[in-house]
């Protein structure tokens, strides 16, 4: 998505997406799930797709990710309200993530076999600073 573009989904709709090849989301681009709901937006990877998707800065987004075979790249000041399901995540600068609790037991037609819920967790700080 270019930057300052926005793509709208309205409040009661559920939504998939599907990827096949790389995902960009440029700066001050948005997914607007209106409903703020993250389990009526997910966003799949197609089974080949072991690509990247990069949400650049000032993009949040409510939802759900399952690219279990990809790279998410979520970028400063943005925050992101659900779940990922990737090979590897990396938050940089200001980025937030917020586990939604409505998706641990969340199922849809489109993901009958991909229940979700926290299998691991690692929080791993890259540097510390501390002022005396």
């Amino acid at each position: 998505m270019s930057s300052n573009t926005q793509l709208n989904i309205a409040d009661g709709v559920n939504v998939t997406i599907y990827l096949g090849g790389t995902f960009n989301q440029d700066s001050n681009s948005q997914i607007n799930n209106l409903s703020q709901d993250p389990t009526s937006l997910l966003i799949m990877g197609t089974d080949s797709f072991n690509g990247t998707m990069t949400w650049n800065s000032n993009s949040d987004f409510y939802g759900a990710v399952y690219v279990p075979r990809a790279h998410v790249d979520f970028r400063s000041n943005s925050d992101f309200y659900g779940s990922i399901t990737a090979d590897t995540f990396e938050f940089n600068s200001n980025a937030r993530f917020h586990y939604d609790l409505a998706l641990a037991g969340l199922k849809r037609d489109d993901m009958e076999d991909l229940p979700y819920g926290i299998k691991s967790w690692q929080e791993e700080l890259s540097s510390v600073f501390i002022e005396k």
